[in-house]
């Protein structure tokens, strides 16, 4: 006996194992889902950032290149050779000489300090027909470069941060054990911040015990439960069959249960399609035990009656006794309706009272089956015995 307990506790252990296996692993799935959503989502965010950061330096790049070639033109028809350096004759550049421009108020700078100084208005205006820029826009040109550059480097360092914070979130998980409700093991997954990353799984098992268990029917058995709360984690496995009733005992309640059963029909036969029938009564206060419907009544309430007694005490009812067993529980002409289902309901309790005191708990009454009352039996439907 005990190898099979410890073998239907083997069995269940492994089985409430394969479960957490089963839904560790199906939380895992739904985490990586998660995680790969929001990783996706963000890279998504910072493609289109660098998409237009990109945009953004492709069209400065454009406007300096169109500024370019429209000064190195513009240099060639005043005399400066191709390829020279665009300086002032003082050593300034092209910008610091546009920011003087700026610095002026648009007003033209001295003569012979920058090649922009010898730009009429005429030329000024080709200049921004042909590429968008006024001379303070060409002052900004460098300086806008450069912010694109800085925009640039610190997108580089964002994307290098995020990888960074999704490399430590995927291989540094922190497991920390917390016991639950029944007293099994959780190990619970946390974060390098600290925070729940939603990763569990169990790694213990609630504690279990055997314990023996009553049966209905009077046997033993055992059955595993949790330890902690107390809740069943088997079937019941039946040890120790159930102690066989007295012959005498037996007969006791058979005849008791076949007397019980008898009060349904003399129901029917009373109230038929929930109606109280007189008819019935009258003819079963008739003489030479009633005609048609009453004596079929008044026979089976005799055969009921006189099956609980003979099971209490042995013997038959007496021809003396039957007048006051018939006032107590059989209704009469003279009875109200009323009173004649309060017959009928003490004779029910006093059926039903000799087999909760001869079987409490409902033991032999498993065991018995109650045999046919009689070969004919009343039918309320056509009035009569079948």
């Amino acid at each position: 006996m005990a190898d099979m307990l410890n073998i239907l506790s083997g069995f269940m252990r492994g089985r409430s194992k394969r479960r957490q296996e089963d839904l560790q692993l199906e939380q895992l799935k739904l985490q990586t889902q998660a995680r790969r959503s929001t990783e996706k989502l963000a890279l998504e965010r910072e493609k289109r950032a660098m998409i237009k950061e990109q945009r953004d330096a492709d069209a400065a790049a454009q406007k300096q290149k169109l500024l370019d070639m429209f000064l190195q033109r513009y240099q060639t028809e005043q005399g400066t050779e191709p390829g020279q350096s665009q300086t002032t004759p003082m050593g300034e550049s092209v910008t610091d000489a546009l920011s003087k421009v700026e610095l002026s108020g648009g007003q033209q700078a001295p003569t012979g300090q920058s090649p922009m100084s010898k730009m009429s208005p005429m030329d000024m205006a080709i200049m921004k027909m042909g590429t968008g820029i006024d001379t303070l826009g060409a002052g900004r040109l460098e300086e806008q470069q450069g912010a694109n550059q800085r925009l640039g480097r610190q997108g580089d360092e964002r994307i290098a941060i995020a990888n960074k914070n999704l490399e430590l979130n995927q291989k540094k998980v922190n497991y920390l054990p917390q016991k639950t409700k029944d007293g099994s093991t959780m190990m619970v997954g946390f974060d390098p911040l600290g925070k729940p990353t939603g990763q569990s799984f169990f790694s213990a098992g609630p504690p279990v015990e055997t314990k023996e268990i009553d049966m209905p029917d009077g046997g033993k058995g055992y059955q595993i439960i949790n330890k902690r709360s107390g809740a069943p984690m088997s079937a019941v496995v039946p040890t120790k069959h159930p102690p066989m009733p007295a012959a005498e005992t037996a007969s006791k309640v058979t005849l008791a249960m076949e007397a019980q059963n008898m009060i349904p029909q003399i129901k029917d036969m009373l109230w038929k399609n929930g109606k109280y029938d007189k008819d019935v009564v009258y003819q079963a206060s008739l003489p030479l035990g009633g005609v048609g419907k009453g004596r079929a009544l008044k026979s089976m309430f005799m055969d009921a009656l006189d099956a609980r007694i003979r099971a209490a005490t042995g013997a038959a009812v007496t021809k003396e006794e039957w007048p006051a067993y018939f006032r107590m529980y059989l209704p009469q002409i003279l009875d109200s309706e009323p009173l004649a289902k309060d017959k009928i309901k003490r004779l029910e309790n006093f059926m039903g009272s000799y087999l909760e005191t001869l079987d409490p708990k409902g033991i032999i009454r498993n065991r018995v089956k109650a045999t046919k009352t009689a070969d004919f039996v009343y039918n309320p439907a056509t009035g009569s015995l079948e």
